[in-house]
């Protein structure tokens, strides 16, 4: 739990991917409990202008289900747990690192993959243009 005037940080949209149930046309991002991170670049001041910044809560709060809710300052969206983390938490950044290091690692191998296609589709091109102009 956070209180008032603490400096927490918004989760990152790696982060984000890894917890969310669901992801809508418009990019935002749904949450066990039905919580929405409002992502949709469409709309003014989206939450996703606050991915993996650090931010001052301005209000806390408890629900009718006992979990939290909180406003931070510069926006009205209602943030839970699950989005907001301290800065430098040891656990949540070694969880990041993996998470980016799996990004990286996919990353790498579409980006292998596509070179392999560039140069597959290179010579079939190459193999055409022989073909007709040696006519």
């Amino acid at each position: 739990m956070f209180k008032v005037g603490d400096i927490v940080e918004v989760i990152t949209e790696f982060e984000l991917k890894e917890i969310a149930t669901r992801k809508d046309n418009d990019g935002n991002y749904f949450l066990d409990g039905g919580f929405k991170f409002v992502a949709d670049t469409k709309i003014k001041e989206p939450m996703s202008e606050l991915y993996g910044k650090q931010v001052k809560i301005k209000e806390a709060y408890k629900t009718y289900d006992g979990t939290y809710r909180y406003r931070v300052e510069g926006n009205d969206y209602r943030f839970t747990d699950s989005i907001l983390f301290r800065p430098n938490d040891k656990e949540r950044l070694e969880h990041y690192k993996k998470i980016l290091i799996t990004n990286k690692s996919l990353c790498l191998f579409n980006l292998e993959y596509i070179d392999n296609e560039l140069n597959r589709i290179s010579e079939l091109l190459e193999d055409w243009y022989c073909e007709r102009f040696r006519k």
